[in-house]
């Protein structure tokens, strides 16, 4: 069927790329050997790039592998020996899939920032015309696009969109310093885990109940409580069935959609009675993909803006100065989409405060709308951001999506505001810890540490401080 169209070459040639090679990694699974089915899955998704999606993908409803052999080659997978090499691979594919789709539904094309006006124009010609001629192949009304497809390749490549490999167990590994991965896929019956630790992994078949109770926590966290029951819960489904992958791991890197990839760790009782949370001996990171995990080298630009802070509250904007009194700090009438994007990219500091959102999830200035399409493709080269995520999930991850397309690399993220007291200790001690050239991660938790100690009770309520997080490396 058409379905084998994104695997490469024609569908009707035995030996399309694609098609070869799931065939090799179902077989090798079969034959339990988990390692080569990895690499022939590897040899798949470099084959099938997970851009090719939204506007641009090939066939509709026939787009990607058909999920019920896909389902099953995860099943039996799960029942071997060693599941940990193909479920990075698959679980790195179906992330790198569920970001470029996330992208197209916030108007964010995976064209990289330097791709010149006419690249632009050359690649959506070229995958409206192999839209096209897929749809009339399709349909029986013309033979296989084989011209066009070339033609897409090369459009992509002229436009710098590369194929490239996902992470394998050992450049995942690679990257590990006394961290371990918790990846999450969701499934038709339930949740995939996959946990990865320096030196041992673990795949495991997660209840769908976990969906209902990261909502429930969430929401409880949101109205300020502390959610013990739903965190009790959470921790002995998620975080035990893997001990001893994760036992004296002390930062996790959480990576998946929407709810699981917002999974509140810190906030877990580390017992029954909720006296003490994970967030006080545990760091946690949160990162979209595996992909993410790679080291990359950035862009050399010259950043002559100490602090750039677009914001509408008189706290956020104290706090700001009180740490950077050299800040640029655009509010009111001076908070416009042209000062944003004359400014930008020579920010070492970026601070987008609670402002008005726009219609996509962006923000309302004094001059329109700065879309998340205009942040994505901004070049933000900054030590250190930090966003306001808005009134919802979807707000949030479409505003760090935009930002990491931006090349963001660690985004502080509020997710809600505590108490007000809270919020102000956590944003200054936040921004002190990262002046003094902390991790994002090290700031958080150095804030989150003071906002208890200067405040008292009321900050001991993870309600009040687990709205905030770090998009990146613990």
């Amino acid at each position: 069927g058409g379905w084998t169209a994104v695997f490469g070459g024609s569908p009707a040639a035995a030996d399309a790329p694609g098609v070869a090679a799931w065939a090799r990694a179902r077989a090798a699974l079969s034959a339990g050997d988990s390692a080569a089915a990895a690499r022939e899955a590897g040899t798949l998704a470099t084959l099938t790039p997970a851009w090719r999606t939204g506007p641009w993908a090939p066939l509709l409803a026939l787009d990607g592998p058909r999920p019920v052999e896909l389902a099953a080659d995860a099943g039996t997978n799960r029942a071997s020996v060693d599941p940990v090499p193909f479920a990075v691979a698959h679980h790195g594919w179906s992330a790198r899939v569920d970001v470029a789709e996330q992208g197209w539904r916030y108007g964010i094309t995976p064209i990289p920032a330097t791709a010149t006006p006419e690249q632009r124009a050359a690649l959506w010609d070229a995958a409206a015309a192999v839209r096209a001629g897929t749809l009339a192949w399709a349909a029986g009304e013309e033979p296989w696009p084989a011209a066009a497809v070339t033609a897409l390749d090369e459009a992509e490549k002229a436009a710098g969109l590369l194929r490239f490999a996902p992470p394998s167990v050992a450049s995942v590994r690679s990257t590990l310093d006394g961290d371990a991965v918790l990846s999450f896929r969701p499934t038709a019956n339930g949740v995939e885990a996959l946990y990865i630790g320096e030196e041992k992994g673990k795949v495991v078949l997660l209840p769908a109940s976990v969906y209902r109770d990261t909502e429930s926590m969430l929401a409880a966290l949101r109205l300020g409580q502390s959610a013990v029951a739903s965190g009790d819960r959470l921790r002995e489904v998620v975080l035990d069935p893997a001990m001893d992958v994760l036992l004296g791991v002390g930062r996790y890197i959480v990576v998946g959609p929407a709810p699981l990839g917002l999974l509140p760790v810190a906030a877990f009782p580390e017992q029954s009675d909720g006296v003490r949370f994970l967030a006080s001996i545990r760091h946690v990171g949160y990162l979209p993909d595996l992909d993410a995990l790679l080291p990359v080298t950035p862009p050399e630009v010259e950043l002559t803006v100490t602090m750039l802070a677009l914001v509408a509250d008189p706290v956020e904007a104290l706090a700001v100065r009180s740490v950077y009194p050299d800040a640029t700090v655009l509010e009111g009438q001076a908070a416009t989409v042209a000062a944003f994007k004359e400014k930008v990219g020579k920010a070492r500091f970026l601070h987008l405060g609670g402002l008005p959102a726009s219609a996509d999830g962006g923000y309302l200035l004094a001059d329109g709308a700065l879309t998340l399409a205009d942040i994505a493709a901004s070049p933000i080269g900054a030590d250190g951001v930090a966003v306001q995520g808005g009134s919802d999930t979807a707000t949030l991850s479409g505003r760090v999506a935009a930002l990491r397309r931006a090349g963001a690399r660690e985004v502080f993220v509020e997710g809600w505001a505590g108490a007000p007291a809270v919020r102000e200790a956590i944003l200054l001690h936040y921004w002190e810890g990262v002046n003094r050239r902390y991790s994002a991660s090290r700031s958080l938790s150095e804030a989150r540490t003071l906002a208890i100690r200067e405040v008292g009770d009321t900050a001991r309520e993870p309600g009040s401080w687990a709205g905030y997080i770090v998009a990146g490396r613990p």
